[in-house]
C-alpha cells in the first residue's frame, strides 16, 4: 500500500494505492495525514480478511503458467511434480537429474 503526492489543479493532494479483490483502488486525499489515516483503516480491514491471499509478482505468475504448461502437456499436477524433483534432488544430491534419466533409459531400453 503506497501514498503518492498528486499535485491536482495547483493543488498537493494524497493517492493511496492499494488492491482489493484484484482491482486497483486509487482513492483521493486533501491532507498526507487524512491518506495515512485511512491506510491505516484499510490494511487493518485487509489484514483481517485477506490474510491468507498469495500475491504474486509478474515474473512468478509467468512462471507458475509455464510450468502449468508443461505439466498439463504430459498430464503431471504441479505439486506432484515438484514432490518428485524434490525427492529425485535428494537422492541424487549434485548429479544432475537429466544425467540419472539417461543412465536409466541406457540400462533398461524399452525399443529392442
Amino acid at each position: 500500500m503506497k501514498i503518492y503526492r498528486t499535485p491536482s489543479h495547483g493543488c498537493d493532494s494524497f493517492t493511496l494505492s492499494y488492491y482489493q479483490d484484484g482491482v486497483r483502488k486509487r482513492p483521493t486525499f486533501p491532507t498526507y495525514q487524512k491518506a495515512k489515516t485511512e491506510a491505516e483503516a484499510v490494511a487493518s480491514r485487509l489484514g483481517n480478511t485477506d490474510s491468507d491471499i498469495l500475491t504474486l509478482t509478474s515474473a512468478d505468475r509467468a512462471a507458475y503458467l509455464r510450468a502449468r504448461q508443461i505439466l498439463d502437456a504430459v498430464g503431471v499436477p504441479l505439486e506432484a511434480a515438484a514432490a518428485q524433483f524434490a525427492a529425485a534432488k535428494s537422492a541424487l544430491g549434485d548429479t544432475p537429474l537429466s544425467h540419472a534419466v539417461e543412465f536409466y533409459i541406457k540400462r533398461h531400453p524399452t525399443k529392442i
